[in-house]
């Protein structure tokens, strides 16, 4: 079980990077590499043999953990065509705040109403084209 704050290196071209860097200040490693801390509290992980296979049907694993034993255990995982499909095996809500949101948080509310402005928008154009082809009989 694993319990406690553990540091992820975090893929810098990932939508979880992103995340972080807009909504929170970010470390990097002596190597230049974006680190992420999080709380955890949880006995199950990715099993380390699935991951080839998992990542050859779109699932990107954007950050991971080091093990003393050099295992990486991943930390997030996102589908890069879906407009947000991030998860984590930590858990933000415990560094959330009612007046300061936990990034990830924060993330999934803007693609939510990024989303919905999509949405608007095809409503929209929809409507104007069944408008003017009605005006037109």
């Amino acid at each position: 079980m694993r319990l406690g704050g553990y540091s992820a290196l975090v893929d810098p071209q990932s939508v979880v990077a992103g995340i972080y860097k807009q909504y929170q200040e970010v470390e990097y490693d002596a190597a230049g590499n974006m680190i992420i801390s999080e709380r955890h509290r949880h006995r199950y992980e990715v099993n380390p043999e699935y991951v080839a296979i998992l990542k050859d049907h779109g699932l990107t694993f954007s950050g991971y953990y080091t093990r003393e034993d050099n295992t990486q255990l991943m930390e997030f995982i996102e589908i890069s065509d879906h407009p947000f499909f991030v998860a984590t095996q930590a858990h933000p809500e415990f560094k959330s705040r009612l007046e300061n949101a936990h990034p990830l948080f924060t993330g999934f509310i803007s693609a939510c109403i990024e989303q919905s402005k999509m949405l608007s928008e095809r409503v929209s154009s929809v409507v104007a084209i069944q408008a003017s082809s009605q005006l037109a009989m």
